[in-house]
């Protein structure tokens, strides 16, 4: 193993052994050496607080650092920190350029957008697509927003039986997962 490796495992154990600070330390120093995805797990510790204060500010430093290599989940993180800022036309942006790569979670989020609003004209047709394809690589909470369309009855009445069985269905496989709540806010 090389000197890197050794090092990036060596962060790797104390982040899954919960020592969270010390693993932020490491991973720090491998992220200013420029390795890009350690920059996008600063960018994540310092986006949850994990290890270090939380900073969404510096989250957004290394997010964009990880970005310029077009990193998905990066590009995806800053659409969150946009979103979480109220710049919906920018969530919007990152969102689209993380999806292009097939990112669920950023193909969920386009969803939400145009579900709400938020950034684009509200298209209940548009927030159901991107529902729909976020839902084909398994994202749950994309399956949570069809089933509610469903039992809205957005496709046809017969859907509002299927959106409740489905709804139902993800309400066991969240608890599963450790929580009775299917709101994405809790799980994630």
């Amino acid at each position: 193993m090389s000197n890197l490796e050794d090092r990036f495992e060596e962060a790797y154990s104390l982040y899954q052994r919960k020592h969270y600070k010390e693993s932020f330390e490491k991973y720090f120093l491998l992220a200013e050496e420029g390795h890009e995805s350690c920059q996008s797990f600063v960018g994540w510790m310092y986006f949850s607080g994990e290890g270090v204060q939380r900073d969404l500010n510096k989250a957004k430093y290394w997010y964009e650092k990880a970005a310029k290599s077009g990193d998905s989940e990066s590009l995806f993180y800053l659409g969150k920190i946009d979103y979480i800022n109220e710049d919906y036309q920018e969530a919007f942006e990152k969102f689209s350029k993380s999806a292009l790569n097939s990112y669920s979670p950023a193909i969920y989020r386009l969803g939400r957008l145009y579900q709400l609003g938020y950034g684009v004209s509200k298209n209940d047709k548009k927030a159901f697509d991107f529902f729909l394809k976020a839902s084909n690589k398994g994202h749950l909470f994309a399956r949570k927003q069809l089933a509610i369309y469903e039992m809205k009855g957005y496709r046809n009445f017969v859907n509002r039986f299927t959106g409740f069985f489905n709804y139902i269905y993800l309400f066991v496989i969240a608890i599963k997962l450790g929580s009775s709540d299917l709101d994405e806010k809790t799980l994630t």
